[in-house]
């Protein structure tokens, strides 16, 4: 387990990797992460979301065109009686991504991708 992040709490468990993907060999890391109240509550009032990993999981789930099978949160107590909110994600998704690619494209590549980009994030919004 490896714990990061500047704000709350944050844990990636390691899962066996005979219960990943593929051939067995690809280990699975998730990431646990501590959902805390949203900076913008101070301007837009209280979120509706009781729970601040739901708040975040809806929110991901609103922006991504395919989202993560992990993606869920979870409410619990700690061992100092707090109750804390937190969100799960797999920490790799191994989607493909241009990334840094993106400065040696060719116009036409160029052209393509944000066409590709333009379609998925125009999407209907899956709350109607």
């Amino acid at each position: 387990m490896v714990n990061g992040g500047r704000r709350g709490q944050c844990r990636g468990p390691v899962l066996d990797p005979a219960a990943a993907r593929r051939d067995g060999s690809d280990p699975l890391f998730l990431q646990v992460k501590e959902a805390e109240k949203s900076v913008l509550e101070g301007l837009a009032g209280p979120a509706e979301h009781t729970n601040q990993g739901e708040r975040v999981v809806t929110g991901q789930r609103l922006m991504q065109a395919t989202g993560d099978i992990f993606l869920g949160w979870q409410r619990i107590r700690g061992i100092d009686d707090a109750q804390r909110d937190f969100y799960l994600r797999e920490l790799q998704d191994w989607k493909g991504s241009v990334g840094k690619d993106v400065e040696a494209m060719v116009l036409d590549g160029m052209r393509a991708y944000a066409e590709v980009c333009a379609w998925t994030l125009a999407r209907p919004c899956p709350l109607g």
